[in-house]
This record gives structure tokens, sequence and C-alpha cells, in this order.
């Protein structure tokens, strides 16, 4: 019997997952690109555990830019947002941007994109 074989060319590939005070820092690569992902800490949810070295279809939008491509980063902080009143998440050398994901709760990925 044949192996099933699944591409993963269009899937995220998480690398490390860190923390800043309520928030969870998800790193994910995809074809090359970095991406830098913040998701609420939030308990009792219910989904798909993200964990390091899995694939997952993110679905996400930029923190710093709009549609346009135009900064959006409010208080004159280049690559950086304040998710809350006192936590700044800024990007790195190799991460310009930083985004959300629609179908993430805490460090649960939601399939069905809820």
């Amino acid at each position: 019997m044949a192996k099933l074989q699944i591409s993963t060319d269009s899937l995220f590939k998480v690398y490390k997952v860190d923390s800043s005070s309520n928030y969870y820092i998800i790193y994910a690569v995809k074809q090359g690109g970095k991406h830098k992902i913040i998701s609420k800490m939030e308990f009792g949810q219910e989904g798909i555990a993200i964990k390091k070295d899995s694939f997952y279809g993110f679905n996400m939008h930029s923190l710093l830019y709009n549609f346009d491509g135009k900064d959006v980063s409010a208080g004159g902080l280049v690559g950086c947002v304040y998710v809350d009143s006192v936590t700044k998440v800024c990007t790195e050398d190799s991460i310009k941007d930083l985004e959300i994901a629609n179908n993430v709760r805490g460090l649960f990925y939601l399939n069905n994109g809820k």
C-alpha cells in the first residue's frame, strides 16, 4: 500500500514558541519567509495544540501594515506594537512584520477558522 503524501508548501511550520506577559509569540516559516504571530493567552480552548516543528494553515493579517502596504504602527514605534497597555512586541532582523491569525486562540489552532 502506498503512503499518502501531503504537501506542506502552503502551510506554516512553527519553529519556536515564546511568551511575553499575557501573550504567546509563535514563530513560523513558510517558503523561506519568517513570521511572528501574536496570540493572547487563553485557557480552556478547544482545537489542535500548536507545537514546535508542526505545520498549520494560519490565516493571518498584519499588525503593522494595511492592505496598501502603508505602515500603520501606533506611537511612532517602527516595527513595534503595544498589544496592551504594557506589552510591546517588535520585529526582528529576519522578521519584518507582526501578525495575528484569526484561526488561533491561545496556543490552539482552530481548523474551522473561527
